[in-house]
């Protein structure tokens, strides 16, 4: 039987720790590459696609209050004066 005897020249070590930090950018990269790995997407094309999202939406929004507006413009009102109601005025109500 073999005997194997190990002599440090000092009786302290050297311990080296490494810490990884990442800047917004390097986390952003990160996860816009898991995602393109699992998912088939990328965060570009998310924020394309939300973004174009909520144009067509403020563009549909502005295009129904617009449509509302011509609506009220073009609604009439009568008015009757007097109880057998042989006089009617008509007015057109403009709502802004």
């Amino acid at each position: 039987m073999s005997v194997l005897h190990v002599y440090f020249g000092k009786s302290t070590a050297l311990y080296y720790r490494r810490v990884l930090r990442n800047t917004w950018v390097e986390a952003f990269s990160t996860v816009g590459n898991i995602l393109s790995i699992v998912m088939g997407v990328s965060l570009v094309a998310i924020f394309e696609l939300s973004f174009f999202l909520i144009k067509y939406l403020i563009i549909a929004f502005k295009l129904f209050i617009k449509q509302n507006r011509k609506q009220n413009i073009n609604k009439e009102k009568k008015i009757t004066i007097g109880s057998d109601a042989k006089l009617e005025l008509s007015m057109s109500i403009i709502n802004t």
